[in-house]
Formats: C-alpha cells, sequence, structure tokens
C-alpha cells in the first residue's frame, strides 16, 4: 500500500514532476522575455508542490487509519481496535482458566473447555506478543495479562499514537509480534518515509529561494521567494507569483531569471533576455546536496524507493518462510494432540485379532469340555 502511495506513475510521479520542474527553468533561461515559458515554470511549480503535499496526505491519513483513526478524545484507528480485541480475549480466557481449575478440582475432565482456551490463545497470539506458561497464565512482555487461576486480568491499552506506546495495567511494554507488532512496524516505515519527504522538499524550498532571491525578475526588481512552507506537507508557490484560486491572476513577470537589472548601456535598460539566474536553478537536478546524503533531488528519491522495495521483498521472503514454520509447528502440535490414522488402523486391527484369538480359545475349551462329558457318559 505504502509503495502505491510514493510511487505514482507516470505524469503522477513525483520524479517525473521534478524533471519537469527543472526543465522548464532550462526552457525559461533561454526565452527569458518571453511569458509563455515564465508561465510554463508556474505550472510545472504547482504540479510538483501539489504531488508533495498529495504524498504526505496520503501517507499521514494511512498512518492515522493505523494509529489514530477519526477525530475525537479516544483512539479509533485499527490499532485501537486490536487493543479492544486484545482485552476481549483476554476476559474470555480469564472465565475459562477459572471454570478449568474448579472442574479439575472437582475431579472432572474439562476437555472441551480446554479446546475454546487453546482456540482464543491461538487468537491472541495472533494479535499481540505473549508468552503462556504451563499453567495458561499469560504474559506480555514479563507483565501478566491473565494469570493462571483466572484471579488476574490486566488492562492493555494504548497510550500514544504519535510513537505507538502501549502499557499493562499503567507499565509500558513493547509491541513487536502479532497483527499489533506489524502495526507499530509499519508505522515507523511510514514516519521515516515522511521524514525522507519533509527532508527534500525543505531542501528544495531553501535552494530554489536563495538563488531566486538573488536574482532580478522582468521589470528589474529584486527577487521574492519562490517557495512557501517549510515540509512536503505545506510546500506551495508563493502566493506573489501563483493565485491558486486563479491562475488568470498570476505573475509570471515577478519570476527572477536574471543576474543583472540592466543592460549597462547606453541607454540602460532592463536586461528582460538575461536568463543566468534561471540557468542557475535548472542546474540544481544536478547538484548534490549535503542534506540529502550528498545525492540529486532525482536521486534522493529515487533511492527512498528502492530502499522501500527492498524492504517489499525482505517482507515477502520472511512471509515464505513464517508460512514453512507454521506448517511445521501445526504438523508437531497435530502429531502430539491429534489422531493418527494410521497407528489408529493398527490398534484396531490388533484388537480384531485379539478378539479372534480369544473366540478361538473360548471354542476349543467348549469343545474339550464336550469330549470330555461325552466320554464320561460312556
Amino acid at each position: 500500500d505504502i509503495e502505491s502511495l510514493m510511487n505514482g506513475l507516470g505524469d503522477a510521479s513525483l520524479s517525473t514532476r521534478l524533471q519537469e520542474f527543472f526543465a522548464s527553468w532550462q526552457e525559461l533561461a533561454n526565452n527569458a522575455d518571453r511569458i509563455a515559458y515564465r508561465s510554463s515554470v508556474l505550472e510545472s511549480a504547482v504540479s510538483l508542490t501539489d504531488q508533495f503535499n498529495l504524498m504526505s496526505t496520503r501517507l499521514t491519513d494511512y498512518r492515522d487509519g493505523i494509529a489514530a483513526g477519526g477525530a475525537g478524545p479516544a483512539f479509533t484507528g485499527a490499532a485501537a481496535r486490536d487493543v479492544d480485541t486484545v482485552n476481549q480475549l483476554a476476559t474470555r480466557i480469564q472465565d475459562l482458566n477459572r471454570r478449568i481449575q474448579t472442574m479439575q478440582n472437582s475431579g472432572v475432565s474439562p476437555n472441551d473447555l480446554q479446546d475454546q482456551r487453546d482456540l482464543l490463545v491461538r487468537e491472541l497470539g495472533d494479535t499481540v506478543n505473549i508468552a503462556v506458561a504451563p499453567d495458561y497464565s499469560i504474559t506480555i512482555d514479563g507483565q501478566t495479562l491473565v494469570s493462571g487461576d483466572g484471579s488476574v486480568r490486566n488492562t492493555f491499552a494504548l497510550t500514544d499514537t504519535a510513537t505507538m506506546q502501549f502499557s499493562l495495567n499503567g507499565a509500558p511494554v513493547t509491541v513487536d509480534s502479532g497483527r499489533l507488532g506489524g502495526m507499530v512496524q509499519i508505522v515507523s516505515e511510514i514516519d521515516a518515509l515522511s521524514a525522507s519527504l519533509d527532508t527534500m522538499a525543505a531542501e528544495l524550498i531553501n535552494a530554489v529561494n536563495t538563488i531566486h532571491l538573488s536574482g532580478y525578475d522582468l521589470e528589474g526588481n529584486p527577487g521574492v521567494e519562490f517557495f512557501t512552507g517549510t515540509t512536503a506537507a505545506d510546500i506551495t508557490v508563493n502566493p506573489l507569483l501563483h493565485n491558486p484560486a486563479n491562475s488568470l491572476l498570476d505573475n509570471p513577470q515577478m519570476i527572477a531569471a536574471a543576474n543583472t537589472i540592466d543592460d549597462p548601456g547606453p541607454p540602460v535598460i532592463p536586461n528582460v533576455r538575461d536568463g543566468a539566474n534561471a540557468l542557475e536553478i535548472a542546474d540544481l537536478c544536478r547538484e548534490k546536496i549535503a542534506a540529502l546524503n550528498n545525492q540529486t533531488f532525482g536521486d534522493y528519491f529515487s533511492g527512498m524507493m528502492s530502499a522501500l522495495g527492498a524492504k517489499i521483498q525482505d517482507a515477502e521472503a520472511l512471509v515464505k518462510d513464517g508460512e514453512a514454520v507454521v506448517l511445521m509447528l501445526e504438523s508437531a502440535i497435530s502429531s502430539s494432540n491429534g489422531v493418527n490414522m494410521d497407528e489408529e488402523l493398527m490398534e484396531m486391527i490388533n484388537a480384531q485379532r485379539a478378539y479372534k484369538a480369544s473366540a478361538r480359545v473360548i471354542t476349543t475349551i467348549d469343545e474339550l469340555m464336550d469330549l470330555v462329558i461325552n466320554g464320561l457318559k460312556r
């Protein structure tokens, strides 16, 4: 899901929008006196900032869907629902532990209840990392969730959605497996991707603004900030240049494409053909940025996607390995607790043969008794 949120196809990809943005500055450098090329720069810049905003929003929404959910004082995301599931399962297991112990103390075998408990414990283990003792006391990260005799059941809680922290009876516990463990891991991945995207946006804002502020617009005025904002979530084109409500009210003449105010003359006139400043911004596409691990903007984003793809491949490999382990363990459980058809068939054949042998002994004794009785009569 995250890969699809990050990696739009064609015109929707951030890589494409970056290329178009820097290419538009290159075209403007060669046509600094043409308003159409200035408008093209604004269009490509708006498309780029929109893509940054969209990707940031999608990642945030996906994260909140896991951790926080909807607005309000209570946590309503998927993690909160699974926390409720843990507490519900713990309540049912607590009840079964009590009933099973009572029946065992009375000399009654509670097989059905034990089977129910096994199913609930398995479902609980699918949800969160637990340890189960022989008496069926259950712990999470060393803290008691349910006691073996059912006298104790502590409450499991999600205490902080920002950092995905959990507690058991008020004490912090680490969640690192089960569905909740997977959620903790994926939220961490989203946070890392969001931070990288914010770094990329911030460096783009800083680099473009630094150059744009040093130049002059079509009328010889000093340049203004080209971008506003500080992160991928709020990066926008300066409203002085672009009117988001109506692009017809844009001010492309304010783009600082020139490095000089005017030609030296005589006579002194604005140097409308000077595109040297636009060329500097276009050259940013090849500049290695220290904050981006000494990579270009394009390489940095490609590296983010490559790293994400590698993690997906690792996860897929772990799934296959995990499935094999689960099958092995299930087979071991079945061989220990289940019915072996071959063994049962052999037992049945042996019983049948023993019955036939016993019947034959009785028949032989009956025949011998008959001979003895008849012999006495003679």
